[in-house]
């Protein structure tokens, strides 16, 4: 493990890509997914790399943040550590179709093409760090969740409906978790 540290992160440069060569993301065929700002501005990347002949995965953020020799570059990090943007934060605060949240970004686009009535959306870095993200996009939308079907999925999302409904929603949006 790096004992590095990078801090101060910063909005990608706009135009530029060349995170995709840096994580070498053609030759091992990786899927990304990019989390922006309400302004549209990329603020940091997922990179799932599924490795077949493990059966194994590998699951990092990245963002465009200083190193500890004041470089400004991408680097495998998440140092974006609070006020996360939900997954396709703008389209999500266009739409006026009901919202679904589920557990990780290839359940998402996985999910959109099922429930096209739906804006599917999700919260960076897994169960654990939901409290790490801005959830106020959600104000005033009809959201339900569907939870991985594990403890961790089920108790973050218990917690989040019921955090949810406290500071943005007026109306009873997840029943199931909400007791």
């Amino acid at each position: 493990m790096s004992n590095k540290t990078y801090r101060d992160p910063q909005p990608f440069p706009r135009g530029d890509h060349s995170w995709k060569k840096y994580f070498d993301i053609q030759r091992y065929n990786k899927e990304v997914w990019i989390y922006e700002g309400e302004d549209s501005r990329h603020l940091f990347g997922v990179i799932r790399h599924d490795k077949p002949k493990t059966n194994g995965k590998s699951i990092f953020q990245f963002c465009y943040c200083y190193d500890e020799n004041n470089k400004l570059d991408y680097h495998k990090s998440n140092a974006w550590k609070k006020d996360k943007p939900l997954l396709d934060v703008v389209e999500l605060k266009k739409t006026n179709k009901k919202v679904l949240i589920v557990e990780g970004e290839r359940t998402v686009y996985r999910s959109r093409g099922l429930l096209p009535e739906f804006q599917v959306t999700t919260w960076s870095g897994g169960c654990q760090n939901w409290m790490n993200t801005n959830w106020e996009t959600l104000k005033g939308k009809d959201v339900t969740f569907w939870p991985d079907n594990d403890e961790g999925g089920k108790e973050a999302s218990r917690n989040i409906a019921l955090y949810v409904k406290d500071k943005f929603i007026t109306s009873t949006i997840c029943k199931k978790y909400i007791k």
